[in-house]
């Protein structure tokens, strides 16, 4: 399972991290720092508006994702 999440760096923005959570051995990435939550929370619903895109084509499942999203980085 993945979770994407948008966490509070205080004087350095946000932060938005992926988690694969997999069980004893979680993995976290840093995907990118925005200086305020709302570019953060953009961003995030763009990567899931790509993600929507390429998931679902009239209730089918697509089974070929594109295999990089580039982070904006403001």
């Amino acid at each position: 399972m993945m979770a994407i999440n948008i966490l509070d760096c205080e004087e350095d923005g946000f932060l938005l991290s992926a988690a694969f959570l997999i069980g004893i051995d979680d993995i976290y990435r840093e995907l990118g720092y925005y200086k305020t939550e709302k570019r953060a929370e953009e961003v995030l619903q763009e990567i899931v508006s790509k993600y929507r895109q390429y998931n679902l084509d009239n209730n089918k499942s697509v089974t070929i994702l594109p295999k990089v999203y580039e982070m904006p980085k403001e």
